[in-house]
């Protein structure tokens, strides 16, 4: 099954910088992240690192219609 999945689905980032009060996040709650997507906390994370699956991408159709 596992060569199903894209292996350029998985990013990890490190040393990024976010809001004190996300490491109070609760499975599934969900989020936007600027420029980015809006994500939902993995329902597997137990904290430190937080797991965040993006659910939605923000798409930049604006430069491929006026660029």
């Amino acid at each position: 099954m596992g060569e199903k999945i894209n292996p350029s689905s998985k990013v990890v980032l490190k040393d990024c910088i976010i809001e004190p009060s996300i490491k109070d996040v609760k499975a599934e709650e969900k989020f936007q992240f600027f420029r980015h997507g809006y994500f939902c906390v993995d329902k597997y994370s137990t904290g430190v690192p937080l797991i965040f699956n993006r659910i939605v991408p923000l798409k930049d159709s604006w430069k491929a219609k006026n660029g």
